[in-house]
């Protein structure tokens, strides 16, 4: 959340035109909420994630969680990007917010990839494509059945030797092949590992340390006395997402869970944009955003949703389609619902 709110003070609001802001209306009653910024955020995040899980065993179980979890999926928010998105519907252009979804999802797709190769590159392990060369001998069925009627003749003794030998210098053929493994290789611990792995962990949290202590002179700087309730909210979004995470194993392969919490953190974020626009000042307004950015915004993610759709586990292009259409759906029945009919 630190990270995100830094982005956005720095750069906000970088979403390239992809989409609009709140619309201007007196009657519907909207508010766009802080830390609106999610195309670096996302882009960010999902390259991160792709780093992570190439080299989740080198890292101890509780900093991977952290990482993948904590730093990525509360780097990233669908929410805020799905309400984005409602507003630009909203406002009347829809096949804005059409282009908007296409391009968003296809920047975070090709960042996840781009994770994949800077992973590859990195602490030894290497892309490769293991291939095996071996001789092969091939006999063909009138060989083999000279074989045969020599073997029997040579019993009874009506064969010589140099002819058996002249047959079995005609029968085989041998040639070079080549075998391609499609197994992916597998990388065998070392004695390094231990202090390789307590290397990362303190530079996991120094740099943890780092980014904190750097958002903290941002919002003084900036005077964003709502930066703190945002990370004050935070935590209970990450962790409620992550608990929920934990019943995907019974719904394999369809992360069923991941999908609820997306759609609960969107329908947070919408009730919290309502709700700031009826309190447009005060302690009232600072409370209902830091609810929506930072719970809303944390509970659900864009990172472990665009890892699952470059998951194998999870089927071929139609149920990794079905399975976006599907999350897109219910955002926008949980978020427009919500917008065109409260008033203020």
């Amino acid at each position: 959340m630190a990270l995100r709110m830094g982005i956005d003070l720095l750069f906000h609001p970088a979403n390239f035109g992809l989409t609009t802001g709140a619309i201007q209306s007196q009657e519907l009653c909207m508010h766009e909420l802080g830390a609106s910024g999610y195309f670096l955020q996302n882009a960010l995040g999902c390259f991160l994630i792709a780093i992570v899980a190439k080299h989740k065993p080198l890292l101890n179980e509780h900093i991977a969680v952290g990482l993948s979890t904590g730093l990525c999926g509360s780097l990233t928010t669908w929410a805020t990007w799905m309400q984005l998105e409602a507003f630009t519907t909203l406002g009347g252009e829809v096949w804005m917010a059409i282009v908007s979804v296409v391009c968003m999802l296809s920047v975070s797709l090709g960042s996840y990839r781009l994770g994949e190769i800077a992973a590859d590159c990195g602490m030894g392990v290497k892309p490769s494509i293991p291939i095996r060369v071996h001789r092969r001998k091939a006999v063909d069925a009138a060989d083999a059945s000279s074989e045969e009627e020599s073997g029997r003749s040579g019993s009874e003794g009506a064969t010589t030797s140099d002819d058996a030998e002249g047959v079995a210098a005609a029968q085989v053929h041998v040639d070079w092949a080549l075998e391609i493994c499609d197994e992916a290789p597998v990388r065998e611990p070392s004695a390094k590992d231990p202090p390789l792995r307590a290397w990362l962990d303190g530079l996991v949290l120094a740099g943890a340390s780092v980014i904190i202590v750097l958002t903290v002179v941002l919002l003084v700087v900036y005077k964003y006395d709502s930066g703190l309730l945002y990370m004050a909210m935070a935590p209970f979004g990450a962790l409620l997402r992550w608990a929920l995470s934990m019943g995907n194993a019974y719904t394999a392969p369809l992360p069923v869970f991941t999908l609820v919490a997306n759609t609960l953190g969107c329908a947070v974020d919408a009730a919290a944009a309502v709700l700031a626009g009826r309190n447009v000042i005060g302690i009232g307004h600072q409370a209902w955003a830091s609810f929506g950015t930072g719970f809303g915004g944390c509970l659900s993610t864009v990172s472990t949703f665009v890892a699952e759709l470059r998951s194998d586990k999870l089927g071929g292009f139609r149920m990794r389609a079905t399975y976006f259409l599907i999350s897109l759906a219910l955002a926008m029945a949980v978020m427009l619902p919500t917008y065109s009919l409260a008033k203020c």
